[in-house]
């Protein structure tokens, strides 16, 4: 089976305004890979986090999860979006 190609392009619509603001960044450095984009949101929550920047880390938070996500359906080509809630419960 092939893998599906992970660029994002669909993602940004799935995440509420501020965090799919966010993450549309983060996709903008896609070219350096999907691992150093995760890598660099994680750097973000934890600088954030140290500000007590609250409201903000969640938002972070929330693009990751749906960077993750994304990642992990363009990853496992038989996987879809009911797949995940049903193995999350």
């Amino acid at each position: 089976m092939g893998q599906r190609s992970f660029n994002g392009s669909q993602l940004i619509r799935l995440v509420s305004k501020r965090p799919g603001q966010m993450l549309a960044a983060y996709l903008a450095n896609m070219e350096r890979g999907a691992p150093e984009v995760r890598e660099m949101i994680l750097e973000d929550i934890h600088g954030f986090s140290d500000l007590g920047a609250v409201a903000y880390v969640e938002d972070l938070k929330e693009a990751l999860f749906r960077f993750d996500e994304a990642a992990f359906l363009a990853a496992c080509p038989t996987a879809t979006m009911g797949n995940l809630v049903s193995i999350g419960h």
